[in-house]
């Protein structure tokens, strides 16, 4: 083993690119040459190239496959390929390997596991088949020759029959019929043209249309006038806009409003200045004034909440149900009262419970409302016994609670 290649070893088994079985092959191979050098050398001078799995460097030329990693190696079926000595079966005919369309496949007849490991392109039971060419495409140059791409695969053509050399009819033509014209045309008539067409006329002009006069313009239009441009309006007269409008004008401008100024802006407004709002043509019964952004019936007075102007006197009042202290509302169905020392509202002391009329309860004991605010008693015991709430459960047959009692 020389030093060039000893090195290109060491590089490979430091990176890990090579397996361990590849590195023992190495290894021995190695050991072999270095032991019978005459053989070694005579090897050498019959061939120019690195066999598969011995180290290689850069100039070196592998005998199959590349050098990768170091070391001369070859691709398996499937893999892609630029010569056939790339392919690592190419040298055993009992499983040849094809550099095809420059990837490694198998010939028919060899095993295969899946379709691209086949030159066909059909894998069948385990062995390269002799089935129409199916190899994947996207258009007809990656198909080789007699084959086309459809629905992303490489199908084979059919025969095509030879061409007719008479394409047409080959007897001779009537006397003072010019070669090619049909036969029933008359003399004069350009080919394909329709017959009963004037001369002159281009094909697909309706009859009785004067010459000159562009297809789908109608009767009496002069010339140079657009299709659909009424008769009498001016040329560049935009369609729609009323006579006399000056050009330029947009459609409903009036007359003598300067242009860039938006529709409804009274005179002399500056530009960008957002029009006045029209006035309040409302009438309101006093105190009330008209809003002048909604033109609506208002009281002219703001109040602090929870009190609210009231639209007939437009004072400032608690709202219905409930009633001023102070500066605040108390609301009678929150069990809520006025505390005259402090001018604010107060609501139940604590440890009772604020009911729907307005009372303030306990809970705990109290037999209309027993743990909560509508819970009677003698309905959940059934109006017999002697109901009693008792630390917010109803019980009966007890005189008190600490008496032995039934829960209803």
């Amino acid at each position: 083993m020389n030093q060039e290649r000893f090195d290109a070893l060491t590089r490979a088994l430091a990176t890990r690119q090579v397996s361990r079985w590849q590195a023992l092959k190495v290894l021995v191979a190695s050991t072999f040459v270095g032991t019978f050098p005459l053989f070694g050398a005579r090897d050498a001078g019959a061939k120019n190239c690195v066999e598969d799995l011995q180290p290689c460097g850069p100039g070196d030329v592998c005998c199959r496959g590349a050098c990768r990693a170091g070391v001369c190696q070859c691709v398996p079926p499937g893999s892609l390929c630029s010569r056939k000595q790339d392919c690592c079966l190419a040298a055993n005919p009992d499983r040849a390997t094809e550099c095809f369309e420059g990837v490694c496949c198998s010939r028919v007849g060899q095993r295969c596991s899946q379709d691209s490991q086949c030159c066909t392109g059909r894998c069948l039971a385990g062995f390269c088949s002799k089935a129409i060419f199916e190899k994947p495409c996207t258009n007809n140059t990656d198909c080789p020759a007699d084959y086309v791409c459809l629905q992303g695969k490489c199908k084979k053509t059919k025969p095509q029959d030879p061409p007719n050399p008479c394409v047409r009819d080959c007897s001779p033509p009537p006397p003072g019929v010019p070669p090619g014209v049909p036969p029933g045309v008359p003399p004069g008539v350009p080919p394909g043209v329709p017959p009963g067409v004037p001369p002159g006329v281009p094909p697909g002009v309706p009859p009785g249309v004067p010459p000159g006069v562009p297809p789908g313009v109608p009767p009496g239009v002069p010339p140079g006038v657009p299709p659909g441009v009424p008769p009498g309006v001016p040329p560049g007269v935009p369609p729609g806009v009323p006579p006399g409008v000056p050009p330029g004008v947009p459609p409903g401008v009036p007359p003598g409003v300067p242009p860039g100024v938006p529709p409804g802006v009274p005179p002399g407004v500056p530009p960008g200045v957002p029009p006045p709002p029209p006035p309040c043509m409302v009438s309101c019964n006093p105190p009330q004034v008209p809003n002048p952004e909604t033109c609506e019936c208002e009281c002219p007075i703001s109040c602090n909440p929870p009190q609210v102007p009231n639209p007939q006197t437009c004072q400032c009042e608690c709202p219905a149900g409930t009633t001023a202290c102070g500066n605040e509302c108390c609301n009678s169905a929150s069990c809520e009262t006025c505390d005259p020392t402090t001018g604010r509202c107060v609501g139940c002391p604590a440890g009772l419970t604020c009911c729907s009329n307005g009372a303030c309860v306990d809970a705990s004991s109290d037999d209309l409302n027993c743990g909560t605010c509508g819970i009677n008693c003698h309905v959940e015991c059934n109006f017999s016994g002697r109901p009693k709430c008792c630390d917010g459960i109803c019980v009966t047959n007890a005189t008190s609670c600490n008496d032995e009692f039934i829960v209803c």
